[in-house]
């Protein structure tokens, strides 16, 4: 079992804390099966830890299902969170018959929800899917998202970019007053912003999860990360002082 980090600043709220874990930056339900290497990870608080794993989830919830489960690039992600969302799972060793009724009733409610985001979009509703998640890049049955809750990205983006900044900036603690932004664009519209970005350092995590990181030359807290997941999504995120 990895060491807990020592007594220290938490990336996320920047407040000292005598019992920080390791945050994974990427979750660990958002690798492909088998992954266990080249994790990068920062110390986080507890209070933080709890509360940005459930904006994790919140956004892992409606992408997984689009997922193509046969896709080498996700091997294992869309599998997870359908066992997760299954009313027929909920038994798990040891819980009483109430237990379980009770987490097949919470199963059943968050597999509404999270349906209630997925549309087979039409052409002229191409603009309110996510890109790289339309109907003609998803593969599932279920092929398009629809109502990300922009709070949840943004917080989602901030996280992923104080966790890297950490890692390939030689522990850096972005300060809170940094105006942390998170974008997912279109195709057409991200190429620019692609390119600039990608005169940084790029880290390759795993075979389509790769962080791309631009930093200003005069000013350490100014930055531009793009993060790439399963090959198809991507999260823009502009850190500025």
């Amino acid at each position: 079992m990895a060491r807990r980090p020592p007594p220290g600043e938490c990336v996320h709220c920047l407040q000292h804390s005598r019992e920080l874990t390791w945050d994974h930056g990427i979750p660990d339900s958002w690798y492909p099966r088998g992954v266990t290497s080249k994790k990068i990870k920062a110390p986080s608080c507890l209070s933080c830890q709890q509360k940005l794993a459930l904006v994790e989830r919140a956004v892992l919830l409606p992408l997984a299902l689009c997922l193509d489960p046969n896709d080498p690039l996700a091997n294992g992600v869309p599998q997870a969170v359908w066992r997760s969302l299954d009313p027929n799972l909920a038994a798990k060793p040891g819980m009483s018959q109430l237990e379980v009724e009770r987490e097949r009733r919470a199963r059943t409610k968050l597999l509404e929800a999270t349906r209630a985001q997925l549309f087979q979009p039409k052409p002229e509703e191409y603009r309110f899917a996510v890109p790289g998640f339309g109907l003609a890049d998803a593969k599932g049955s279920l092929t398009a998202i629809k109502g990300l809750h922009e709070t949840e990205l943004q917080k989602l983006g901030e996280k992923f970019a104080r966790v890297v900044l950490w890692v390939m900036r030689n522990h850096l603690f972005l300060p809170l007053d940094c105006r942390v932004k998170t974008f997912i664009l279109d195709p057409d519209k991200s190429r620019e912003v692609d390119v600039t970005i990608r005169g940084g350092e790029t880290l390759d995590i795993f075979p389509g999860i790769r962080v791309t990181l631009r930093s200003a030359v005069d000013n350490p807290f100014a930055h531009l990360l793009l993060f790439e997941l399963w090959g198809r999504f991507k999260l823009h995120v502009s850190a500025v002082p």
